[in-house]
C-alpha cells in the first residue's frame, strides 16, 4: 500500500497570509465525506440474518444522517471557518463558493450543514433573529456524475471487472478465504466482489455509530479486524491499476488542478473555495491517486484540503487531511515533492493520472 509521512499539526486561526511570510492563499479545494448515517436497507448493504432487516431506523430513515452525523458535518464547517476566517470574509457571497454534492440525501444534507458552519449570517445577512442560519447555493449532478460517482461509468466498470478477475486480486482475496466462508454462514449472504466487503463494513459501521447492538459474531473482527481489512482491500481494488486511479480519484484531481489553474489565470477571479460533498470512496480514491493512502478507512466527515498559495508570483500546492474521527487535521507531504509543492511540478508529477476529456465522458 502506498504510504507517505503525515505530520499532525495544530490548526491556527488563519489570516490571508497563511503558512509563512509572503505566502498568500488564493484558493481552497475541499472534498469531504458525509456525516454519520443510518444503515441502508437497499443497494446490497443489509444481509438476511440482520436483526434490523425490517427496521426503518426511526426517527431518521434508512441512509439518512443521524444527529451525530449532522453535528459532525456542522463541526467540519466550523473548522473551515476557523481556519480560513479572514480569507473568506464575514459575509456569504455566492460567487466566492462553489458547493457541489453527489446525488444522495446524506451528502446533500452534509453539504448544507458544512455551509451552515462556515457561513452563519452576520449583520445585514441576519434575516431572522431567532435563527442563526441562512440559505446558501448548493448544486448536484443527477446521472451521470463522473466527478463524484465515477463508479457507474461504463469505462470504470469494465476496468474494475477486469481487475477483480485478475490473478493478483484473486490471490489477495484468498488470504481471507476462511473469514469469507464464516461471513457467508453468519450473514446468509455470499461475498464475491470487493463491494460486498465494503457494504458489510458500511452497514456495521452505521449500526455502531448509532450505538445499536451488533451480532455476536462481529466480536474480534469489527470495528477493528477482518471486516475492516476486507473493506480496505475493496478501496484498494477500486484504484488497483493506473487506469482505475485515473478513472476514480483522478476525476477529483483533474477538477482541483483545473480550479487552481483558473485561479492562477484569473478566469474565475471570484472563486475562493470549492466544496465537494461525497463518500468514503471519493476520499480514498483521491488519497490513493495522490500516493498517500494510509491503512485506515476514511471516517465520517473526513476531508482532503488542497490549497493554492502564491509567493512572489510563484504558485504552490499544499495538502492536508481532516480525519473526521477524531476532529484533527494532518499535513500531507506530496511524494516526490515538499509540503509546499510548486504548482507546475505538482501537475507534472500527476500528469499520467489526470483523466482526459474522453475519460470524463460517463456513459
Amino acid at each position: 500500500m502506498l504510504t507517505t509521512r503525515i505530520y499532525r499539526f495544530l490548526v491556527i486561526v488563519s489570516s490571508v497570509l497563511i503558512g509563512g511570510l509572503g505566502q498568500q492563499l488564493r484558493l481552497v479545494n475541499i472534498v469531504f465525506r458525509h456525516g454519520d448515517r443510518a444503515p441502508l436497507t437497499a443497494d446490497g448493504e443489509t444481509f438476511p440474518t440482520s436483526p434490523y432487516l425490517t427496521s426503518n431506523f426511526p426517527p431518521y430513515g434508512p441512509s439518512q444522517l443521524t444527529n451525530k452525523g449532522r453535528k459532525r458535518a456542522y463541526e467540519l464547517g466550523i473548522h473551515i471557518r476557523n481556519q480560513y476566517d479572514q480569507f473568506l470574509g464575514d459575509f456569504y457571497y455566492p460567487p466566492h463558493i462553489i458547493a457541489r454534492s453527489s446525488n444522495t440525501d446524506r451528502t446533500k444534507m452534509s453539504l448544507q450543514l458544512v455551509m451552515a458552519g462556515i457561513f452563519p449570517p452576520v449583520n445585514d445577512q441576519k434575516w431572522n433573529p431567532k435563527l442563526n442560519w441562512q440559505p446558501v447555493v448548493v448544486n448536484y449532478e443527477t446521472s451521470p456524475d463522473p466527478l463524484l460517482n465515477p463508479f457507474n461509468c461504463t469505462k470504470y466498470k469494465e476496468e474494475l471487472e477486469m481487475v477483480e478477475n485478475s490473478l493478483d486480486v484473486q490471490e489477495e482475496k484468498l488470504r481471507y478465504k476462511d473469514l469469507l466462508k464464516n461471513l457467508t454462514e453468519w450473514t446468509g449472504k455470499s461475498f464475491t466482489t470487493g463491494q460486498d466487503y465494503e457494504n458489510l463494513y458500511s452497514y456495521l459501521t452505521a449500526l455502531y455509530s448509532m450505538e445499536l447492538p451488533l451480532p455476536n459474531w462481529t466480536r474480534g473482527i469489527f470495528p477493528e479486524g477482518g471486516v475492516k481489512e476486507l473493506a480496505l482491500l475493496n478501496l484498494r481494488i477500486k484504484s488497483y491499476t493506473q487506469r482505475l486511479k485515473t478513472l476514480n480519484g483522478g476525476m477529483i484531481l483533474r477538477n482541483f488542478t483545473g480550479n487552481m489553474q483558473n485561479a492562477i489565470d484569473e478566469t474565475e477571479p471570484n472563486a475562493k473555495m470549492v466544496l465537494l460533498s461525497g463518500h468514503d470512496e471519493n476520499i480514498a480514491g483521491l488519497l490513493i491517486t495522490l500516493g498517500v493512502f494510509e491503512s485506515d478507512h476514511p471516517q465520517y466527515s473526513s476531508a482532503i484540503f488542497m490549497e493554492l498559495l502564491e509567493d512572489d508570483g510563484e504558485y504552490y500546492v499544499r495538502i492536508s487531511y481532516y480525519l473526521g474521527i477524531p476532529a484533527e487535521r494532518t499535513r500531507i507531504i506530496i511524494p516526490g515533492c515538499n509540503e509546499l509543492c510548486p504548482f507546475k511540478k505538482f501537475v507534472q508529477l500527476y500528469s499520467q493520472l489526470i483523466p482526459s476529456e474522453e475519460d470524463m465522458k460517463c456513459i
